[in-house]
């Protein structure tokens, strides 16, 4: 190896950085933004703070998990910049979804007298089984994006789909 060829592989290497610096800024700003009017909206609908805070605490864990593996695919299928941005809006939507269908319905199992670890045993049963199909049936409508032969879409769909599944397992875990 030369030492100009280490040289310009650590400028590309410091390049990429800088790109990937810049979009997670960006980003940054629109998921903050995006949470808190989901956290004044939740606040509202159940009227306290944890209750209203754990499914957004359950999304976030599920993308961060998601993204974190988005990225690491990156490094073998081809996604577009905007992936990760579109994987986390996707990942965040149906996240925070799953995540009150399951929380909801352990809530109406406390309500109905049940001790908590039975109500968790029931909603896992009941909306895990519902969430588990519908993040398999999104996963599959992603899929339908390799249909179109455009290698872009190819890799929002992975992302896409990696991040479902991880926002999937969270909620129901």
């Amino acid at each position: 190896f030369h030492l100009d060829e280490w040289g310009q592989g650590i400028r590309r290497s410091i390049s990429v950085l800088e790109g990937i610096y810049k979009v997670v800024s960006d980003q940054a700003a629109t998921y903050r933004a995006e949470l808190l009017e989901i956290t004044i909206i939740l606040l509202i609908l159940f009227g306290s703070i944890i209750a209203a805070g754990l499914p957004i605490l359950t999304a976030l864990i599920g993308l961060s998990a998601g993204i974190s593996l988005v990225t690491l695919a990156a490094n073998f299928v081809n996604i577009a910049t905007f992936g990760p941005t579109l994987a986390a809006m996707i990942g965040l939507g149906v996240g925070i979804d799953y995540a009150l269908f399951v929380i909801n319905r352990y809530r109406q199992a406390v309500l109905a007298g049940r001790e908590p670890k039975e109500a968790a045993i029931e909603a896992v049963n009941t909306a895990g089984r519902a969430v588990v199909f519908a993040g398999i049936t999104v996963v599959i409508a992603l899929g339908g994006l390799f249909v179109l032969g455009l290698s872009f879409m190819n890799g929002l769909a992975i992302g896409a789909g990696i991040t479902v599944i991880t926002v999937m397992f969270t909620a129901v875990t």
